[in-house]
């Protein structure tokens, strides 16, 4: 009986974590990645070690508002980098997908949190 309690209170956080990814909002200008810097990414890939890249561990979906303003949000998805208990280092794109916003390569800060 008493794991009823603790399933009614899991599964609402369970359904919440539904696969529903968020492109980008804006356009992606340029055009499409071609054969040749395909290649050279897989070979630069192949070659190269990424530990900033590959200490990223925590996803987090969050909502911003714009500058103050409580009738304008973004959805923001943070990409953390814990450090230690008390330091995160955060990238933040508008998007969960592949494709990128125009701005810095998706990329709209970098944050530590503290």
């Amino acid at each position: 009986m008493k794991i009823l309690p603790l399933a009614l209170f899991i599964i609402p956080f369970l359904a919440g974590c539904g696969a529903n990814n968020t492109p980008p909002q804006t356009p992606i200008p340029g055009e499409k990645t071609s054969a040749k810097l395909r290649t050279l990414e897989t070979g630069a890939a192949a070659i190269q070690s990424r530990p900033p890249v590959d200490a990223i561990s925590t996803y987090l979906d969050g909502f911003h508002f714009y500058s103050g303003d409580k009738n304008g949000q973004m959805e923001a998805h943070h990409y953390v980098t814990v450090l230690n208990e008390d330091v995160m280092q955060a990238v933040i794109y508008d998007g969960n997908t592949k494709k990128r916003a125009p701005d810095g390569g998706g990329v709209h800060y970098q944050r530590t949190f503290i």
